[in-house]
C-alpha cells in the first residue's frame, strides 16, 4: 500500500482513515487524501502563528495571547512532530510515484479557504487563485468587473472622494475618507489624496475591497507617521499604511515611517491585499529586509535602489535566527544603493548573475501576474 512506503505508516493510515468519509479506492486516492491532510495540518501551524502576531501588546490583548498561548502550547511540541511526520510521510509518497502519475495528479480543493471570493450583486461566485489567470474574448481577466474596465479604459480617473488637509476636500485626513468608503464593494472606490503631508495611520481593513489610492505625485502627496517597537507598538501594527483589503491600488504616493534605526521594528507599508499593485510610488526603508520567520524567502530584482538603503543590504532579525535558512537574492539591481560589493555574507544570501536563475521569480512565474496585473492599468513586465 502506500502507506507502507512512509517512516509512520501508523500515522499515515489513521490520518487517511479520517479522511472524511471520502472513498479510497486506489493508491492515487491514499496519496490525494494524505496531501490534503498535510497540507491543512501546515496551513492550522502557520494560520495559528500569523494569528498571534496580529495582536498589539496592551492590556486587554495580552489577556487574549496569553489564553491563545496557553492552549496552543500545551499542545504545540506534539503537534508540530505530528505535522513534520506528516509532511514526511507525503514526500515519502510522492518519491515512489512515476512521472506519468505526478503529471496527472490533480490535487483538489480543500476547502473555501483556499478560495478568494468576489461577491456580485445577486450572486457570489468562487474564483480559484489557479484559475485566476482566464481571459475572456476580449482579453480581459473573467472576475475583473465592468466597472473597473470602464475606470481603466478612461483617459481620466473620476474620485468618490477627496483628501485634503487644507479642507478642500471631502475629508481632511485619509483615514477618515476609507473609513467612509463601502465595505465589500464590487466596484472601484477611488480616493484622490491631494499634495500635503498626512501624518496619520491608516488601514485599509479586510472588508474594504476595491480601493484605490491616487496621489498627486510621490514627491507631492506623503503619508508619514512614526510608529515602532521601542515606543510600544507591535511591528505588525506600526504599518503607516496597511492595506489588507483585496484588489488595493494605489499610485503617486509617498509612503514613510520616520522612527528610524534606533526605534527598531517600523514599518512604512504592510500589504496583505491580493491583487494589489503600487505604481510610481515611493517607500522608504533602511534595509531590504530581515528574517521575520525562518524560511522567509524575498527577491529584489530589476529595481532602482536608492542611497537610502545601507551598504550591507539586509538586517538580522536577533543573531543568528533564521540566517541559514533564509533565501535573500538581488538581480540586475541599479542605482546609488544597488551595489553588492558590501552585502552581507550570510549563507543564505546571493547575487544572482544568470537570466535563467532569475526567470522564475518573475511576475509571470512567482506571482501568476499573466492573469491579474492588466486589471491594475498599471505597466508591467512579467518576464525579464
Amino acid at each position: 500500500s502506500a502507506c507502507s512506503s512512509t517512516l509512520y505508516p501508523e500515522l499515515c493510515i489513521s490520518s487517511v482513515a479520517t479522511s472524511g468519509g471520502v472513498k479510497l479506492t486506489s493508491q492515487k486516492d491514499v496519496i490525494e487524501a494524505s496531501l490534503n491532510l498535510t497540507t491543512t495540518a501546515v496551513e492550522h501551524n502557520y494560520f495559528t502563528e500569523t494569528c498571534l502576531d496580529g495582536f498589539s501588546h496592551d492590556a486587554a490583548d495580552k489577556k487574549v495571547r496569553k489564553a491563545l498561548l496557553k492552549g496552543q502550547c500545551h499542545h504545540k511540541i506534539i503537534d508540530r512532530i505530528h505535522v513534520e511526520h506528516m509532511c514526511s510521510n507525503a514526500l515519502a509518497m510522492i518519491k515512489n510515484m512515476t512521472d506519468t502519475d505526478i503529471a496527472n495528479f490533480e490535487l483538489k480543493a480543500k476547502s473555501t479557504s483556499n478560495h478568494r471570493k468576489l461577491k456580485e450583486e445577486e450572486t457570489t461566485v468562487a474564483v480559484d487563485i489557479a484559475g485566476a489567470g482566464e481571459l475572456d474574448a476580449e482579453g480581459w481577466p473573467t472576475w475583473l468587473s465592468a466597472g473597473d474596465r470602464r475606470l481603466l479604459q478612461g483617459s481620466t480617473v473620476k474620485a468618490d472622494a477627496t483628501v485634503a488637509a487644507d479642507g478642500s476636500g471631502t475629508f481632511k485626513t485619509v483615514a477618515a475618507a476609507v473609513a467612509a468608503a463601502p465595505e465589500n464593494s464590487n466596484k472601484r472606490y477611488v480616493i484622490h489624496i491631494k499634495a500635503g503631508v498626512y501624518r496619520e495611520n491608516v488601514e485599509v481593513a479586510k472588508k474594504k475591497k476595491n480601493i484605490m489610492f491616487m496621489g498627486d505625485g510621490r514627491t507631492r502627496t506623503i503619508i508619514t507617521a512614526s510608529r515602532n517597537v521601542v515606543d510600544g507598538s507591535t511591528t505588525f501594527h506600526s504599518a503607516t499604511v496597511a492595506a489588507v483589503g483585496e484588489r488595493f491600488l494605489a499610485r503617486d504616493i509617498t509612503f514613510q515611517n520616520t522612527a528610524g534605526p534606533s526605534k527598531h521594528q517600523a514599518v512604512a507599508l504592510r500589504v496583505g491585499s491580493d491583487f494589489s499593485a503600487f505604481y510610481q510610488c515611493d517607500i522608504f526603508p533602511t534595509y531590504l529586509g530581515r528574517p521575520w520567520k525562518e524560511y522567509s524567502q524575498t527577491v529584489i530584482m530589476q529595481s532602482d535602489i536608492s542611497d537610502v538603503i545601507r551598504p550591507e543590504g539586509w538586517s538580522e532579525w536577533t543573531g543568528t535566527f533564521a540566517l541559514n535558512t533564509l533565501t535573500y537574492r538581488e538581480y540586475a539591481n541599479r542605482g546609488a544603493g544597488a551595489g553588492t560589493a558590501n552585502r552581507v555574507k550570510w549563507k543564505g544570501f546571493k547575487v544572482i548573475t544568470a537570466a535563467a536563475e532569475a526567470q522564475p521569480y518573475t511576475a509571470g512565474q512567482f506571482i501568476g501576474g499573466g492573469g491579474w496585473l492588466a486589471s491594475t492599468g498599471f505597466p508591467f513586465s512579467l518576464g525579464l
